[in-house]
């Protein structure tokens, strides 16, 4: 009995051991798991917080797509009003009575430098530009050139061209006047 005994104890050293073992390697297992879950966590978050800050940008990217669209429109509309605005100005002058248009035509002549020179007037306007010239003193060459446009004439010179058709006019009063005119328009 006695190797039976040795025996035993053997087999329950070893059974015991065994467990021992088992029981820090599951220890071991479960902290190597631990880590591992933790860092897997950690992972989780760090792809959580990028995918947030990703959407987070393209949500303002495409704010500010909307808003610059949203600008640009406003913007054109606002061109389009002060457009209407200069057209109307250019429609009154087209529609000038011939008192009005004469009257026109003789402060516009009398800017006009003392040297000689040519008066294009505008199609259908000859007649009327030269009785201005005729009732304001002046000795200009009227040619029996013509000009497109609604009104007014170019004049040439040696020494200067001006160019006093209404389109021009209005041009010219635009370049000077469309921020005020904006300004008098959208500011509240």
């Amino acid at each position: 009995m006695a190797l039976d005994d040795i025996k035993k104890a053997i087999l329950d050293e070893a059974k015991r051991e065994a467990e021992k073992a088992k029981t820090e390697g599951k220890k071991e297992v479960d902290k190597v798991i631990k880590r591992w879950s933790d860092r897997v966590e950690e992972k989780v978050q760090d792809i959580i917080i990028t995918a947030n800050k990703k959407a987070d940008q393209k949500i303002q990217q495409a704010q500010l797509k909307i808003k610059a669209s949203n600008q640009t429109e406003i913007l054109k509309k606002k061109q389009k009003i002060i457009n209407t605005i200069y057209d109307q100005v250019l429609g009154k002058l087209k529609n000038l009575s011939e008192k009005e248009y004469i009257s026109l035509m003789q402060k516009l002549i009398s800017k006009l430098p003392d040297v000689g020179g040519e008066i294009i007037s505008v199609k259908g306007k000859t007649k009327q530009l030269e009785k201005v010239l005729i009732a304001a003193g002046r000795e200009y060459h009227v040619s029996e050139d013509t000009v497109s446009g609604t009104g007014g004439f170019i004049f040439k010179s040696e020494k200067v061209d001006i160019n006093s058709t209404f389109e021009a006019l209005v041009e010219n009063l635009r370049a000077s006047s469309e921020v005020e005119v904006a300004k008098i328009l959208f500011t509240l």
